[in-house]
């Protein structure tokens, strides 16, 4: 793998951590806008959909099924790191042909 190529993967996997640590921090400030206001916050997540609920004080606001985004980048994450190994292992075991 050239260097070119392996700063493509490097760069694209920081997007995508960076991705996650947005996500994960709109979730964090949920809850804590949540507990600030005396409200308890309840997240789910089955595979690629959550759902967020706030109770309390007789209310209880539920959130429709949006789309789990931390999954959706770790999955993006694994797929395209799949694919750079991949591409590295093809063009590895292909040697380039020598002219004479």
């Amino acid at each position: 793998m050239n260097t070119v190529r392996a700063l493509e993967v490097v760069g694209f996997n920081l997007l995508l951590l960076l991705g996650i640590y947005l996500v994960s921090g709109d979730i964090t400030t949920r809850s804590a806008y949540a507990a600030r206001e005396g409200l308890s916050y309840v997240f789910s997540q089955s595979f690629l959909v959550e759902m967020s609920t706030l109770q309390g004080r007789g209310e209880n606001l539920a959130s429709p099924l949006t789309l789990a985004w931390l999954q959706v980048i770790v999955v993006v994450l694994i797929v395209v790191d799949a694919l750079y190994v991949y591409d590295w292992a093809v063009h590895r075991r292909v040697a380039p042909a020598v002219a004479a």
